[in-house]
């Protein structure tokens, strides 16, 4: 299951035929609740760019969400922001999107009463919630989420240090190779 965030990113960007064979052998051997949850991942998720993902996704959260946004079923989520800050929040799940190897996603803050975005590898626990609703017609997530990236300049900032750490860590190799 580790495999899935990678083998979807490849699979949803890109042509490529091993992806998708792996992906298709993968479902084959999965019990038929996780592969009913392979396919909303693979119905919900889109992707802004073609980068493999450097960010850590624990696949069990990622699968559960997209259930959720599949099945249009609001769910509360244990969040830390990136200050350290940890909340529960009920969110009602529109998309996933992949961007840069980061997923996020994107949908309706109920305490807030706005749309918002949230790094699933900053979610710690999902649980799904009675219900169902109704997500807007034509929400374009990615559109979404890369405007809000540009609107809030603290998201792209952790971008942006995330890059750093890495030239930074590639030249130490480099320099001591």
């Amino acid at each position: 299951m580790a495999v899935l965030p990678g083998l979807l990113t490849r699979r949803s960007t890109t042509a490529d035929f091993a992806a998708d064979s792996a992906t298709a052998k993968l479902r084959r051997v999965l019990p038929a609740r996780l592969a009913a949850r392979l396919d909303a991942l693979i119905n919900t998720a889109e992707a802004t760019s073609d980068a493999r993902p450097d960010v850590a996704v624990e696949s069990s959260i990622l699968l559960l969400l997209a259930e959720a946004t599949g099945e249009h079923q609001p769910v509360a989520v244990d969040y830390v922001d990136r200050n350290g800050r940890s909340s529960e929040r009920v969110v009602h799940p529109y998309r996933l999107v992949e961007h840069h190897g980061r997923w996020y996603l994107t949908g309706q803050d109920s305490d807030k009463g706005e749309l918002r975005q949230f790094r699933l590898d900053r979610i710690t626990a999902v649980t799904m919630r009675s219900g169902t609703f109704t997500p807007p017609a034509g929400f374009e997530a990615a559109a979404h989420l890369l405007s809000a990236l540009v609107e809030h300049p603290s998201i792209l900032n952790d971008a942006v240090r995330g890059l750093a750490r890495r030239l930074s860590a590639a030249a130490d190799g480099e320099f001591r190779g």
